[in-house]
């Protein structure tokens, strides 16, 4: 598991939740209330699919600028302004584990369920930590003895 986990609110925009997933090179992230309990998960692929549905509404939009006769002048362009949040585009279920699950408690319920992460929760519902299939596949190579590094494919 990994404690540090990065957590966002469903109100963040999208971009935000892009440059940050970038930044801190992470697949995805809890997506929590105000008391910090999960709300739902969002991932990369989550963000695929809402530039996939926005590159299709700015096709439409162009359709219809130019149905319209709208030609702006020199030096001037439209641009869709995106206003999607992280509470309109993520998974609104979160599958969680309390803290003394098992290893493969975790990995039922990701085969099961087809997620990659899991929100790992305390008694008190906050969460305190994100398992993902990643750390899962880490620790059975560990397990067998195999050195695994830590965010990547080399040693650091």
């Amino acid at each position: 598991m990994t404690a540090d986990v990065v957590c966002v609110s469903p109100d963040l925009a999208v971009e935000a939740l892009t440059a940050m997933i970038l930044e801190r090179n992470i697949s995805g992230a809890p997506v929590v209330d105000a008391a910090g309990r999960p709300v739902g998960v969002v991932s990369k692929t989550d963000l695929i699919r809402e530039q996939q549905a926005a590159g299709d509404d700015q096709e439409t939009e162009r359709l219809v600028t130019r149905r319209q006769g709208f030609e702006s002048g020199p030096g001037f362009h439209a641009e869709r302004i995106t206003r999607a949040t992280v509470g309109e585009i993520m998974m609104p279920i979160a599958f969680t584990l309390p803290e003394t699950a098992s290893v493969s408690r975790a990995a039922a319920l990701m085969a099961l369920e087809g997620v990659h992460r899991v929100p790992v929760i305390s008694e008190e519902g906050k969460v305190v930590g994100i398992l993902s299939a990643m750390d899962i596949l880490r620790w059975l190579a560990e397990t067998e003895g195999y050195l695994v590094p830590r965010g990547g494919a080399s040693a650091e």
